[in-house]
């Protein structure tokens, strides 16, 4: 993991002791810190929460490092279904 990825992942969880802090901004920190399982938990979190940063789940690359996981596949083809909005 590179320090700034180290440092992004630090900042975020800081921040999550202080208040809110969307679960897709925490799930994308902990792709960059490779922390892919922790980053799937988050990322479900973030669409039982019907956040927006999750809406182009299946399309938007920032999601690229998870797509092969099934269950971030479920996840995005419940979005596309219209289960999840």
């Amino acid at each position: 993991m590179s320090g700034g990825a180290r440092r992004l992942l630090d900042n975020i969880k800081a921040k999550e002791t202080q208040g809110y802090v969307a679960p897709d901004r925490l799930s994308m920190a902990l792709v960059g810190a490779e922390q892919m399982a922790q980053a799937v938990v988050a990322l479900d979190a973030a669409v039982r929460a019907r956040g927006a940063g999750v809406a182009r789940l299946a399309v938007d690359p920032r999601w690229d490092a998870l797509r092969d996981i099934s269950e971030v596949q479920t996840m995005a083809k419940s979005i596309a279904a219209g289960a999840i909005r």
